[in-house]
């Protein structure tokens, strides 16, 4: 089982592999998520960050400090969630992180809206 750790603080769990979806050299209105899917606007899209399946290597940090950090023990710590208010060169870089990273810890998903919970 996958732990998943959002910025809100919560945490997420599956079974999901922590691999990729993709992410096109395009930062542009559309993006790439290697499915075949249609495009998805980028300001629509947020980083999800499967913990424990990071290695430490900190190649996101290296490509997109704004977004990514680490903690004591190398894993990646996510500092924002969403790409939208971010610039062309910082999502770029955001990309780059999804792809680069050696252990498909790092996915770029759509945003969906928050599913409302019974009280």
């Amino acid at each position: 089982m996958t732990e998943n750790h959002l910025t809100d603080g919560s945490t997420r769990h599956g079974t999901g592999t922590g691999t990729s979806t993709g992410s096109g050299t395009s930062t542009g209105s559309s993006h790439d998520n290697g499915s075949g899917a249609a495009d998805t606007d980028t300001d629509t899209l947020r980083v999800d960050v499967l913990q424990d399946d990071c290695v430490g290597a900190g190649q996101c940090v290296l490509s997109a400090p704004e977004v990514f950090d680490q903690d004591d023990d190398g894993i990646v710590v996510l500092l924002r969630e969403g790409l939208d208010g971010l610039g062309r060169a910082d999502r770029e870089g955001v990309e780059e992180a999804v792809r680069l990273c050696p252990s498909g810890a790092l996915r770029l998903l759509a945003r969906t809206a928050p599913v409302a919970t019974a009280d």
